[in-house]
C-alpha cells in the first residue's frame, strides 16, 4: 500500500526541467545560444519547452509526428507568453528548424 501511493505521487509529479545548451535563432538572430533550462511538456510526443539562462526568452514546440513540429516563442523583446508563432518546424538531429527559425536542445 505505501509503494503504491509512492508511485502516484512520483507519476503525478510534473516534469523537471534539467540543464541543457540551446539555441533559439529567429530571422537569424540568436535570442538564446547557450545555457538553458529544459522541460519536457507532458505526454510522451517529445514536445518541450526551452528557457535561456537569464529566463528572457522562451520557446515552446510542440511535436506533431514525422519529424514535423510547431513552435511558439515569446518574441524579441522577451514577453511573459509564448505568443508568436514560428510555424512549422522540421527536425534535423537536436534542432527543430524552417526558413524563419533553429530551436535546438543539446
Amino acid at each position: 500500500m505505501i509503494f503504491a501511493t509512492f508511485a502516484s505521487v512520483v507519476v503525478a509529479l510534473p516534469a523537471m526541467a534539467r540543464p541543457a545548451k540551446c539555441l533559439i535563432e529567429v530571422e537569424g538572430k540568436a535570442y538564446v545560444d547557450g545555457p538553458c533550462d529544459f522541460r519536457p511538456l507532458s505526454g510522451d510526443d517529445g514536445s518541450f519547452q526551452m528557457t535561456g539562462e537569464s529566463g528572457k526568452h522562451f520557446a515552446y514546440v510542440y511535436v506533431e509526428g514525422d519529424g514535423k513540429a510547431s513552435a511558439h516563442w515569446n518574441g524579441i523583446l522577451g514577453e511573459s507568453r509564448a505568443h508568436d508563432p514560428l510555424g512549422t518546424l522540421t527536425r534535423d538531429g537536436a534542432c527543430w528548424s524552417n526558413a524563419t527559425a533553429k530551436l535546438c536542445a543539446w
